[in-house]
């Protein structure tokens, strides 16, 4: 039987009833506490494993940047001319971000909520979508032999005669139903079951569930084992990341074999209480994830940037000698006055190197095999200098020809780059028919850039790059199709394609987004679901990614799911550090067919890529929101934040 007293006596309907009643106005009080018997897991012997990450908020130091270390931010940094737009952004997000961070409450750490089930056989079951209020929501049902039920959520009243669950992503059994149709696997040892999530969505389970599964991986012991459902994609993300894990640590549970799963032997079962996705907290919740992917086996195609320091035994006297004094006459004498100079073929091949026209054009080598006199005629002057080299005498500015010089040489031809050079991503919807004729039709899932403005742009960031010396090495255009192939100006078309039309693996995906610095382009499910593949060692402001998202706005929000008035992954990423910048799309744009400001793109570029003091200014020095409770007294807030952070941290966890 599915639910029996201590005894062994089936209970009946009525009593289950009032079990639940009970239980749930014992829950109502402490869902979002952690239930003391979590301590019969937590307490069991485990290694404590390294953190391998900087903790969110010591990424940007305060005394290292001279600025005020706001963390966690309550919006991005929007480039926006209009005051009022700004102000509207601002409060709104800020004041969405506040309640995510405790709001009304007082700013919060961050804590995922888990309740165990320790005696009497334990169960855990996925209801089947004929069951279940939502087609992707994955809910499930924990419970014992002695009427302990667990319920997250849930709203309806339980009946177990209903067709169809409540609300929640933990409900109450359904026993008269399952007991008749679902067969028992007898399982033993310490299990966490979790679910709520939106299966077939990659993008969902990425920044909405992975989180939390990487946060219970690090505060259960080793031996504790996952009950999860189900999904192709999913599974596939998690193997990637942590073989080990996936074939040691993950039950899966397939929802077309439902089944229930008994805890035998004294095992114990622990699952969330609260529903996915787990925003609240200001502070540190997505850490194990970072820790978790900083954590990766390395991939055999992963190559490192290396710099190295370099000690050599003896120098070349013509280098700083001589060639600082041939600069310093090419400055001082006329563009016709030619240069007499001894052969030497390393020396010749330095100036050649610098200037091969000068090289070619203005110099007569005198070879000291062939001894000869060289005799200026018909008027023409001969002059020298009369200091011996090398000339070291004066202050200040005798290298300066020569570094002009240098700074003069005509660009080189590239070589051909490496997979592990930094890059500029560029996300566009633009298909590939539109990217070559933007008169086309837009595609049936609209919300694309206007593919002449996205032009537009493409060219003013490779401007910017030039302009601002990026060390990237090219620009990649994402689309969602991958084609990664480089052009003449060094763009990379990606669009999730292949070059034979083939969805690109996820290895790829890892590789390109772990190369990427700095991630451009409209909101949208390509860049969402493939930043938890960025940089997470980052230790510095420096070393942060930087995020430019274009999004729907006040004026400018859409009749899409994509369209809302300020979406942006701001809101799932913002405990992930990144340096977030937004720009608004402007009022013309449509559910089609989307623009941006022209002005507002090339200001944030310069604000990303120019002067440090630029760059760390983060969005709450300038913004205009004030907390919507306590008066608006920004003061008290500041000081929660501070706390919040100074006690935030989860003790339970394994990481160190």
């Amino acid at each position: 039987m599915l639910l029996r007293q201590k005894g062994g006596q089936k209970l009946s309907n009525e009593e289950i009833e009032e079990k639940l009643k009970d239980y749930r106005m014992r829950q109502k009080q402490s869902d979002y506490s952690i239930n003391k018997s979590i301590e019969k897991i937590i307490n069991i012997p485990k290694l404590d494993e390294p953190m391998l990450i900087t903790r969110a908020w010591d990424v940007c130091n305060s005394k290292d940047n001279n600025t005020i270390n706001d963390y966690p931010y309550l919006h991005t940094i929007l480039h926006e001319r209009r005051k009022d737009l700004r102000e509207h952004y601002e409060q709104t997000v800020g004041n969405m971000i506040y309640h995510y961070n405790g709001g009304v409450n007082g700013i919060v750490k961050d804590w995922l909520p888990l309740r165990t089930l320790s005696n009497n056989n334990p169960k855990f079951a996925l209801l089947s979508l004929d069951e279940q209020d939502s087609a992707q929501g994955g809910q499930g049902s924990a419970w014992n032999d002695d009427g302990e039920v667990i319920i997250a959520g849930a709203t309806n009243q339980f009946s177990p005669e209903s067709g169809k669950s409540p609300g929640g992503i933990l409900v109450p059994p359904l026993l008269e139903k399952w007991e008749k149709s679902r067969k028992i696997i007898k399982l033993s040892g310490d299990y966490v079951a979790y679910t709520g999530w939106y299966y077939g969505y990659t993008g969902r389970f990425v920044h909405d569930n992975l989180p939390n599964i990487a946060y219970l991986k690090y505060l259960v012991s080793e031996k504790t084992k996952f009950l999860l459902g189900y999904d192709e994609v999913h599974a596939e993300i998690i193997k990637f990341i942590d073989p080990k894990f996936y074939e040691d640590r993950i039950v899966w549970i397939y929802r077309d074999q439902p089944s229930i799963y008994e805890i035998t032997q004294g095992g114990t079962l622990s699952v969330t209480t609260i529903n996915p996705p787990y925003y609240l907290g200001c502070c540190d919740h997505l850490d194990p994830l970072r820790n978790w992917v900083a954590s990766m086996p390395k991939k055999k195609k992963e190559k490192k940037d290396k710099k190295i320091v370099l000690f050599y035994t003896r120098l070349n006297r013509a280098q700083h000698d001589n060639l600082p004094n041939i600069a310093y006459l090419k400055y001082l004498v006329s563009e016709k006055t030619k240069f007499l100079l001894g052969y030497d073929e390393v020396h010749a091949e330095i100036i050649k190197f610098i200037d091969p026209k000068f090289y070619k054009d203005r110099i007569v080598w005198i070879h000291r095999d062939q001894p000869s006199i060289y005799e200026i005629t018909q008027g023409g002057t001969l002059s020298v200098t009369t200091i011996n080299p090398p000339y070291y005498l004066g202050c200040c500015d005798h290298l300066d020809p020569l570094r002009n010089w240098v700074a003069s040489m005509p660009k080189k031809k590239k070589k051909k780059k490496k997979k592990d050079n930094k890059i500029v991503l560029f996300y566009t919807r633009l298909n590939r028919a539109q990217r070559k004729n933007p008169d086309l039709a837009p595609t049936p899932s609209g919300i694309v850039l206007d593919p002449k403005t996205e032009e537009r742009i493409l060219q003013l960031i490779r401007k910017k790059m030039e302009q601002y010396r990026r060390e990237e090495t090219d620009l990649v255009v994402f689309d969602e199709l991958k084609t990664n192939k480089r052009e003449e100006t060094d763009v990379v078309l990606f669009d999730e394609l292949n070059d034979k039309g083939e969805p690109m693996s996820l290895e790829e995906r890892y590789e390109l987004f772990r190369s990427a610095s700095v991630i451009i382009g409209p909101h949208g499910s390509g860049i969402g679901r493939n930043l938890l593949w960025t940089n997470p060692t980052i230790s510095s402001c420096d070393d942060r990614v930087q995020i430019l998202e274009f999004i729907p706005g006040l004026e400018s929000s859409i009749e899409n799911p994509l369209g809302k008035m300020y979406s942006s992954y701001f809101t799932q990423y913002r405990k992930w550090p990144f340096e977030y910048h937004t720009v608004l799309y402007t009022k013309t744009s449509t559910a089609e067919i989307t623009d941006v400001s022209f002005a507002a793109v090339d200001t944030a570029l310069n604000t990303m890529w120019g002067y440090s003091s630029l760059r760390m200014e983060s969005a709450s020095k300038s913004s205009s929101w004030v907390p919507p409770y306590d008066g608006g007294n920004m003061a008290n807030y500041l000081q929660q934040v501070q706390t919040a952070k100074s006690e935030s941290g989860d003790t339970r966890l394994s990481i160190q």
